[in-house]
């Protein structure tokens, strides 16, 4: 099975990062003069397309635009496969049944994935001509991930949170080197403040792995 995000957020793309009408990126850290590059927030220009330095433009003027596809360009097609198999019997003395299933998915959130192996079991038998009937049923359920994403609104592991700061103006493949320069992992290489970590820096360095038994 495959699958896509059902929706995604409106987002407004007629003005880019900064603060007061104005950017350009400096050392991502000014709040002031005709800088502005420490702000998460889309206060900057209008993004008509004026050439501005940005976080990744060596310090020349690029076009100043919009790219309107960084969210849905972030997530992959997901794969789900399912697999069963089972066994069974029945006649006048009773009846048995066991399944075991596998479920894989690669999740729609890059580095995302859940593995679930059930074992379920069944089995009954008439006694004393079939004037007691006595039945039994168990159940396994074991899940385990590299790495579940995080979807609430937590700066320190949530993916979907970095998307509310992260510029309208930066395609989102520019982040894709996530710890930037030496020493610098926060905020999508922009700028210093801490508003939230990379999507690159959270799903490669930040994982969250689970494991889960349960018996039934």
């Amino acid at each position: 099975m495959l699958e896509t995000p059902l929706k995604l957020p409106n987002f407004q793309d007629q003005f880019g990062n900064g603060g007061g009408g104005k950017y350009s990126y400096n050392d991502g850290a000014t709040y002031t003069g005709d800088y502005y590059d420490a702000f998460g927030e889309n206060w900057g220009p209008e993004t008509n397309g004026q050439l501005v330095k940005v976080f990744n433009s060596n310090g020349e003027a690029v076009p100043f635009e919009a790219a309107p596809d960084n969210m849905r360009n972030f997530f992959q097609t997901g794969v789900s496969t399912n697999n069963n198999v089972s066994i069974s019997h029945a006649d006048e003395n009773g009846d048995f049944r066991f399944s075991g299933t596998q479920l894989n998915r690669r999740g729609i959130v890059p580095n995302t994935d859940l593995n679930r192996n059930t074992l379920q079991t069944s089995m009954g038998k008439k006694l004393f001509n079939n004037r007691l009937e006595f039945r039994a049923n168990a159940m396994y359920v074991g899940s385990s991930s590299d790495n579940v994403p995080n979807a609430g609104y937590d700066e320190s592991s949530s993916v979907m949170y970095s998307f509310l700061w992260i510029p309208r103006n930066t395609p989102i493949d520019d982040l894709r080197d996530y710890t930037g320069s030496p020493g610098k992992t926060t905020y999508s290489n922009l700028t210093s403040r801490n508003f939230g970590e990379t999507t690159r820096f959270l799903l490669s360095m930040k994982t969250q792995t689970a494991s889960t038994h349960h018996v039934f």
